[in-house]
């Protein structure tokens, strides 16, 4: 029995693909760090004391950090921005992404033709459809006769 989990485990872990570890590609200023660990310090402390000062000083840096985050994001899309040039095709680009058409999501109509809007329709809808699409074979469910 412990060859047959052992083989079964082993083949398991062979055969599933590795999750590589998620590396934020976001790489913040320290002094943007810095703000953000001393913001959660001051929330830990709030938390434990309750202390309406405390709350205030945690209010304080949460708007900082808020206001600092939107002004370095203004300046490096700024950056961005002034980096686009003609001869690499990186305006090009920029415009390309910008001006295409996102779709919008597919309307669901009943049966009847009628377009659907509430969640519980939409939901019976999807549930009717997978129930046609994924039914046993017919020789699956006829018993076999000796």
């Amino acid at each position: 029995m412990n060859l047959l989990t052992s083989n079964i485990q082993v083949t398991a872990w062979e055969s599933a693909k590795l999750l590589q570890p998620r590396i934020s590609n976001i790489i913040l200023p320290l002094y943007i760090r810095n703000l953000i660990s001393l913001k959660r310090r001051a929330h830990c402390l709030w938390q434990r004391t309750n202390y309406p000062s405390d709350k205030s000083k945690y209010n304080a840096l949460a708007q900082k950090l808020k206001r600092t985050i939107a002004n370095y994001r203004n300046e490096s899309y700024t950056k961005h921005l002034e980096s686009l040039t003609t001869k690499d095709g990186s305006l090009w680009k920029a415009t390309k992404h910008l001006l295409r058409i996102r779709n919008p999501p597919t309307i669901l109509r009943n049966t009847n033709g009628n377009w659907v809007h509430s969640d519980e329709d939409k939901a019976s809808i999807f549930a009717n459809y997978l129930a046609e699409t994924f039914q046993l074979h017919n020789n699956i469910l006829l018993p076999k006769k000796n």
